[in-house]
């Protein structure tokens, strides 16, 4: 598991203890150790000083070893205190700062994100989403949607991306001019938005179902991937696999406006029983931390 996602999971999970994460690729260097307790961090230091911005050498790391211990009553580790949620909201958007521009979606591209409710939905009344068009969002991330033509992807609680579909054509607006009437939210993991999100920053490949489950084991095995893999079938199916530095977050399968979550044996199944087409989008990482 990479380092990143690892510490991401153990403040997810409100683990406690003494983290020290170290790099074993022959190019990367440095030490991180974290101080956890139920997920908030009370202590952090690094090769680069006691700076949360520091976790952003972590994203270069391949692999690292990964020490835990309990807090020692003698332990000298740096005393902060980051609250879980902030802790959170902080990894993705340092994340998403290394991500390319956003570019224009193609209508099918932005029909299709449309279709996608990871997570739990909750209507919102017009006056709640005038609180969000304000930058009232609590660091959260979610998806803004009305039914069939309005759209909107929020990372950390920053906007990343708004569109408008109109007949056939998409065009990209902003948050205030987002609809305040039958609107509703999906909340869901950090992780999950921002790789639910990358077709937002890279243009896919054509790919069909069978392709698909050998295109998954390869970025499995690429830390330094995050990737979205679409595929819709007849019967108004749809498949979303999103993986995140070679763990698969998620295979979430839409059947009408039934959403379930499944494993990856799901997928097999379904991509040898439908016939199932669609797109690839492969965000690499290549980057070095100075």
């Amino acid at each position: 598991m990479h380092p990143v996602i690892a510490l991401y999971l153990a403040i997810k999970r409100k683990k406690s203890g003494r983290f020290q994460f170290v790099p074993v690729g022959k190019d990367d260097f440095g030490v991180v150790k974290v101080a956890l307790v139920e997920g908030n961090i009370v202590g952090f230091d690094s090769t680069w000083g006691a700076y949360l911005e520091s976790l952003k050498h972590m994203l270069t790391w391949k692999k690292a070893i990964v020490r835990w211990d309990d807090i020692g009553g003698s332990d000298t580790i740096v005393r902060v205190y980051i609250p879980r949620r902030e802790a959170l909201s902080h990894i993705v958007n340092l994340e998403l700062s290394q991500f390319p521009t956003a570019r224009d979606l193609s209508y099918e591209e932005a029909r299709d994100l449309l279709k996608l409710r990871i997570g739990k939905r909750r209507y919102l009344t017009p006056d709640e989403v005038r609180r969000i068009k304000e930058g009232k969002t609590g660091g959260k991330s979610f998806f803004l949607q009305r039914d069939p033509d309005h759209a909107s992807i929020f990372v950390g609680g920053k906007e990343i991306y708004t569109f408008r579909i109109a007949g056939n054509s998409v065009s990209r607006i902003g948050v205030a001019d987002f609809p305040e009437e039958g609107v509703f939210i999906v909340n869901t993991d950090h992780l999950v938005v921002l790789t639910v999100s990358v077709p937002v920053f890279v243009p896919g490949k054509e790919i069909s179902g069978e392709e698909a489950l050998k295109e998954v084991e390869r970025l499995k095995k690429e830390a330094d991937k995050i990737w979205h893999l679409l595929l819709s079938g007849i019967g108004d199916i749809y498949v979303s696999v999103v993986g995140y530095r070679g763990t698969v977050m998620g295979v979430f399968i839409l059947h009408g406006e039934d959403m379930k979550a499944k494993d990856e044996k799901a997928l097999k199944t379904i991509v040898k029983t439908i016939d199932l087409k669609g797109r690839l989008y492969e965000h690499g990482t290549d980057m070095r931390s100075t």
